[in-house]
């Protein structure tokens, strides 16, 4: 497993105990939608005869709060007493390939890309054009 924690969110000020909470949480709630679509996408796939890589998976994850004084490696002051959160995944042993981001869209033609262009779509359309999916 890996223990994440927010040391930068855009500001020059430090990251508080209350900032990295609220991100982490957000974080948390992206990786479990995105895991919900998928396993949305994948069961309307078999149900339309469509054929699909199953190598695509989303993250698990938990939070974790440590009790009492924070960790040096949290970065808390002794002050923060049960303030230190941090966001639990299990540590990648492959590595991770990027296939869109932010403003860049995919172009692979294999069965792997063709299944998360499939999915960046199915999700868009699925969330009323509410939500889109990038890496």
């Amino acid at each position: 497993y890996v223990a994440k924690r927010f040391f930068e969110i855009g500001s020059d000020a430090e990251v508080t105990a209350s900032e990295n909470k609220d991100h982490l949480e957000k974080e948390l709630i992206r990786l479990k939608t995105a895991a919900w679509f998928l396993n949305k996408f994948k069961s309307y796939a078999k149900e339309c005869g469509v054929e699909f890589s199953a190598d695509v998976t989303v993250s698990d994850g938990f939070l974790i709060c440590e009790i009492g004084e924070p960790s040096p490696a949290s970065s808390l002051p002794p002050c923060e007493r049960d303030g230190a959160i941090w966001l639990i995944e299990p540590r990648r042993t492959k590595s991770v390939q990027k296939f869109s981001g932010t403003m860049v869209y995919p172009n692979r033609h294999d069965k792997l890309g063709k299944t998360l262009a499939a999915f960046t779509h199915f999700v868009y359309e699925s969330s009323g054009q509410e939500i889109v999916i990038a890496d």
